[in-house]
This record gives C-alpha cells, structure tokens and sequence, in this order.
C-alpha cells in the first residue's frame, strides 16, 4: 500500500532489483540483521529471533544453520573469538 502497487507486482520488482523473490529477499534482511545482531549485542538468541521477523526460534535457528553451515550460538561464538584477536 505504501508504495501504491499491487503486492504481486512489489514482488515482481524485487525479483528484478535483486534477482530474488520476496521471500528469499527477506530471509537475507533478517539473516543478516541477525548476524549483526549476534556479534554487536548481549541479547538473547531468542529474542534476536523474535526482532528480526520468525515467530519460532526452531526455524530461525534452521535458517540460519542452512545458510552458515553453524548455528546463531557458534557463529556468536565465533565473533567472539574474531573480536577478542582483534583487540
């Protein structure tokens, strides 16, 4: 409504600005907010989960897992690490 378009042809113009649909092009916002999120704050996986957009932990979770080969927790981890060599 905000950008006075029908909501199939939104998707068709994200589809053709970033070669992905809607959906896929919303996992990527909210993964990677996440990622931000889990090596810039102390906040809880869970509620990173809930602030980004998925309504179950377990899926964010699988999501994220699917596209980093590590779960919210090791990558945090493994920020951590990054971070503190960094220093």
């Amino acid at each position: 409504k905000a950008l006075s378009m029908a909501e199939d042809r939104t998707s068709e113009e994200i589809r053709i600005a970033t070669g992905k649909s809607f959906k896929a092009y919303l996992n990527t916002i909210r993964i990677e907010e996440s990622k931000r999120l889990l090596k810039n704050t102390a906040m809880h996986i869970s509620e990173i989960a809930f602030s980004v957009g998925y309504n179950n932990v377990q899926h964010f979770n699988r999501v994220f897992k699917e596209k980093f080969k590590m779960t919210p927790r090791d990558y945090r981890n493994k920020m951590r690490v990054v971070n503190t060599s960094n220093a």
